[in-house]
């Protein structure tokens, strides 16, 4: 393997530092050797990833987890690590590299069934990749060699792992201790049967922990949340009557969970109500008891459909496992129990973690140093009360210390018309705002990105938009990387798009609309101030946290703080290079709040009251961001 994290053979592999980078990889290295916590806030542009991964060589770092929010985000990642010549591997979902759930067979399982479905066909040794893998002997060096062949691509190392016949993720499982840097999702840590099925008899404390885009912690549920619907309970109760006739207790626990169910009424679409968790777990009385009986209605399953090969085994469905994980995090204390509507607009139970510490406190307060970093962090404060690292920690923003790679290429018009303000929804509101985005449409060029507070607010305005205005909406099953190439087509053809997202939303956290290099986006219209829902979720987050730091500090946490991350990320869509410029809109009134403007530290340009102050405003914006000669692209 590669020496290259030797203090003495580190070298860094571009022809010259960006301003601030080699003083952000110092202080990793003093971070990592004093086994503290960094918050790194530093913007896209600056080049974090290469100063941390610097800064961690010049460590001598043994083994590091670098932790990424999805798969799409692990390939910069590998990138920087292949110009370092590092040697890595890199861990995604197991179901989404398995070699059986390719091709239009049906329905891949939920992850937690995949797993015990892939249990089972490796007990059995009906699975030919896993088979081959274990007959080969030592294959880390044909592993080693495939990564390598086609780095930095993950997506085709998992093919070329399985052209040699071999199973993807348990073959980059094999290469965990032989590598100094692992790149994972972030489920590798924050889900601790994960973390202890891929790394025993490894602990957290053997690990330096990189987070990337850290700010996603703030949204716990993201990461852990379990669900039940009434079609689960309704094939849970079938299950045991075919496999399990002689279990009365679970006909007894269908029969209890089908009761709850009937009797829930749903909230309004995207809303949460809470219930009494103890109602569900009278219900279920034993979670491990669940699981013992949902393993045997799956052996049972496994066998029958083995007669249809392994590709069909590693597809069957239980939802008697699905109750019993459900039963498990309901159990675990910080998790509380909703009623959600569903797609159907059935109610359904959501059990969601209410303490982000169930997710966040054992691994970063464990590990052996931790670096938290985003464009977008949340103050300090907020990830030692709400994320719950009470360990020393060193905080750098980069924009304090080395000024900002933004500073003179935007634009800030804050609206006074408009407000999201939930006592001043109505018609007029949504008319006004729709005719603020027509606006904008008429006046500028290229991809206006518009983000509202929700799906079910964008829905309002984007309804009464005219059909003369060309435009694209997310959805919450929206396929994001379909919908950039239909912006880029669209872009081809009329000289301005308006992209509608919601804040928070897959657009918005990460999906590039670029071309060459350069943004597509000319301007950026927050539609509101994307402040949590005031369901009932929102509320027994602010009462948990309340018993830690009070009820006015933990609401300004709650809803302030996550506002200002939601904005933040929204207007970072748009300057991705040294060449782009944009225009962002303040659609809320709102923004003029002190606190709320002293988090997102943008100077602002004008305050308009009409929409003929804001036609002014734009052309003005124009005129200073952009040549007149050049049209924006």
């Amino acid at each position: 393997m590669s020496n290259a994290g030797k203090q003495e053979n580190v070298r860094f592999p571009y022809d010259r530092f960006r301003r601030g980078q080699r003083e952000v990889a110092e202080v990793v290295k003093r971070v990592v050797e004093r086994g503290e916590v960094l918050l790194l806030r530093a913007p896209t542009g600056f080049g974090k990833t290469a100063a941390v991964i610097y800064g961690l060589l010049l460590a001598g770092v043994e083994r590091v987890l670098y932790l990424v929010r999805t798969r799409n985000e692990i390939e910069p990642v590998l990138r920087e690590l292949s110009r370092f010549g590092v040697d890595y591997v890199f861990l995604y979902s197991a179901r989404r590299m398995c070699p059986l759930l390719r091709g239009e067979r049906g329905e891949a399982p939920p992850p937690d069934e995949f797993w015990e479905n892939c249990r089972l066909a490796r007990l059995k040794g009906v699975c030919p990749y896993y088979e081959n893998l274990v007959q080969m002997g030592d294959v880390k060096g044909p592993v080693i060699n495939a990564v390598r062949r086609v780095a930095p691509s993950p997506y085709a190392a998992v093919r070329e792992l399985e052209k040699l016949g071999l199973c993807p993720f348990f073959a980059l499982k094999m290469l965990v201790d032989d590598v100094k840097f692992i790149v994972a999702t972030y489920p590798y840590v924050f889900k601790r049967d994960i973390f202890e099925s891929v790394f025993e008899p490894h602990e957290y404390s053997d690990y330096v922990i990189v987070v990337d885009e850290a700010h996603a912690l703030m949204d716990v549920s993201s990461i852990l949340e379990e669900r039940l619907r009434r079609r689960d309970v309704e094939a849970f109760a079938a299950e045991v009557e075919r496999y399990a006739p002689d279990s009365e207790w679970g006909r007894t626990v269908a029969a209890r969970l089908r009761s709850i169910l009937a009797k829930l009424k749903p909230p309004p679409e995207g809303r949460l109500r809470r219930i009494n968790k103890t109602i569900v777990l009278r219900a279920v009385e034993d979670p491990g008891a669940l699981a013992d009986l949902a393993a045997e209605i799956r052996l049972e399953k496994f066998r029958e459909a083995l007669g249809g090969g392994a590709s069909s085994a590693a597809r069957i469905r239980v939802a008697a496992t699905r109750v019993a994980v459900f039963a498990s995090l309901v159990s675990l204390e910080g998790v509380e129990v909703f009623v959600t509507r569903g797609k159907s607009g059935e109610a359904e139970l959501v059990a969601l973690p209410v303490d982000h510490c169930v997710v966040t406190r054992e691994p970063l307060m464990n590990a052996k140093a931790v670096i938290l970093m985003s464009g977008t962090l949340p103050p300090e404060r907020f990830i030692r009360d709400v994320l719950c690292v009470e360990r020393r920690s060193v905080s750098i923003d980069t924009e304090l210390l080395y000024g900002s790679n933004i500073s003179g290429k935007y634009y800030t018009i804050v609206t006074l018309e408009l407000t999201s303000r939930y006592g001043e929804r109505s018609g007029e509101m949504y008319n006004m705002y729709a005719s603020y985005v027509k606006t904008l449409a008429e006046e500028l060029r290229g991809a206006i990105l518009v983000v509202y507070p929700s799906y079910e607010f964008m829905k309002e305005i984007v309804s009464r938009l005219s059909s003369n205005v060309v435009m694209v909406s997310e959805e919450r099953d929206t396929n994001i990387d379909a919908l950039r190439k239909e912006v880029e087509k669209l872009l081809e053809k009329h000289r301005v798009v308006v992209v509608n997202a919601v804040a928070g939303g897959k657009l918005v956290e990460g999906v590039e609309l670029t071309r060459d290099g350069r943004s597509l986006i000319s301007a950026v219209m927050l539609a509101g101030v994307p402040y949590p829902q005031p369901d009932d979720y929102t509320k027994a987050v602010i009462e948990k946290l309340a018993e830690k730091v009070g009820p006015v500090q933990a609401s300004y946490y709650v809803y302030t703080v996550t506002a200002y991350v939601k904005a933040r990320q929204a207007l970072g869509r748009a300057i991705r290079s040294d060449e782009d410029r944009a225009i962002y809109i303040l659609g809320d009134r709102r923004y003029l709040n002190p606190r709320i403007r002293e988090l997102l530290r943008l100077k602002y340009h004008r305050v308009v009251k009409s929409i003929e102050e804001l036609r002014e405003a734009l052309r003005v914006a124009v005129r200073r961001l952009w040549d007149t000669s050049v049209h924006i692209q």
